[in-house]
């Protein structure tokens, strides 16, 4: 897989359908271009360690809890590091990750920069966590 092959994903702005994370990661939507990213990178497991994240990381909920504006609005951060990459949580670009994970191995195809953002929001207390493009904000 090329770098070439992310660049389909240009053409997603907005999202006409939300996909479900499933059972086991409720609450977190996905939208057509995350889908359309987890399918030509083979990247599901992307998808699923954010939605795991947004579920279960305790130190993440009470990050969340303390700044609403992070939990309304975030950023995934996924950065080749060697043969793996780091996947942190950020408010924004340069501020200290809310949360973090080393990915061992991956061979996601990154481009020049060695970094692929992901974008995941909430419309509020009690909605889904929303995992998107940046084309699709």
């Amino acid at each position: 897989m090329t770098q070439n092959k992310l660049s389909e994903l240009n053409q997603y702005i907005g999202s006409e359908t939300w996909t479900s994370a499933g059972p086991w990661f409720r609450n977190v939507i996905y939208s057509d271009g995350a889908v359309r990213l987890a399918e030509i990178a083979g990247a599901w497991w992307l998808l699923e360690a954010i939605a795991s994240h947004l579920t279960s990381n305790k130190k993440l909920k009470r990050a969340f809890a303390d700044d609403p504006e992070l939990r309304n609005m975030h950023f995934w951060y996924l950065k080749k590091h060697g043969n793996g990459a780091i996947l942190a949580c950020r408010k924004d670009k340069g501020v200290k990750p809310a949360a973090k994970q080393v990915i061992p191995y991956t061979d996601f195809p990154f481009d020049e920069t060695g970094e692929y953002v992901l974008y995941c929001g909430d419309d509020g207390p009690g909605t889904p966590h929303k995992i998107f493009l940046s084309s699709e904000y």
